[in-house]
């Protein structure tokens, strides 16, 4: 038999205590129940129920055959109880939504493989250092001029965080674009970050989801990254 804390105790209280003959009969007919799954104990007048899970119908077909009060209450009860998982027929009211650890993890990773690159790219595996004109410098540029003067190969990380196209006031951005023409800008900036980051790097791309006319910009960014070889590996939403 499991431990107790890997069931729900329910108290049920009864109008009347159970006799010899009516306790054995309720005994008797949830002999049919695997413990594991359910069991009953008898208490002062109260039927303590220790449930882990069960088929429902199954007890409500015992109850059909019987017509036994007690466990009409019993399946009543149950019936009640809202939050539970359910696996195959059964309804599951014990960690039911416990988080559930991946066992053996590496060799799944392996048998799924796990890639940084679609297997069709064509990246030039060689970094290259930065120029020391740009080594630990804030430049304020336009990125798309700023990146050219860069090597491919040479950035360990990208993070940027685009324009929204939200319609936002900006003193020196139009934020309202026709949206292939933000679109279109904003790759020829995304393809020279592909180019100057190094093999094994990381791009970062922090961008507002949705706007006010329903345009998913992250589903279609991970897209164009997608296009271009590189593996979209996560997405974070707040």
């Amino acid at each position: 038999m499991l431990e107790k804390d890997k069931y729900k105790i329910i108290n049920i209280s009864l109008a009347e205590k159970l006799n010899e003959i009516q306790t054995k009969e309720l005994d008797f007919l949830l002999d049919e129940i695997d413990k594991k799954d359910m069991f009953i104990q008898f208490s002062n007048g109260s039927i303590i129920l220790h449930l882990r899970q069960i088929d429902i119908k199954q007890l409500e077909n015992l109850y059909n055959t019987s017509n036994n009060v007690m466990l009409k209450q019993i399946t009543d009860t149950i019936e009640n109880i809202k939050s539970y998982g359910l696996k195959g027929k059964k309804r599951i009211f014990v960690d039911y939504n416990k988080e559930r650890k991946v066992k053996n993890r590496k060799q799944k990773e392996e048998n799924r493989g796990k890639y940084f690159y679609a297997l069709t790219h064509s990246f030039n595996k060689e970094n290259n250092l930065i120029p020391i004109e740009f080594e630990n410098k804030i430049i304020c540029a336009d990125s798309n001029e700023i990146l050219k003067k860069l090597p491919d190969n040479c950035i360990d990380l990208v993070f940027t965080s685009p324009p929204y196209n939200f319609g936002l006031d900006y003193a020196d951005h139009k934020d309202q674009s026709y949206w292939e023409e933000y679109f279109n800008k904003l790759f020829e900036i995304f393809k020279e970050t592909i180019r100057v980051v190094k093999y094994g790097g990381r791009i970062i791309i922090n961008i507002q989801p949705l706007f006010s006319d329903y345009i998913p910009s992250h589903h279609i960014i991970s897209n164009f990254f997608i296009e271009n070889k590189m593996i979209w590996k996560g997405e974070i939403l707040w």
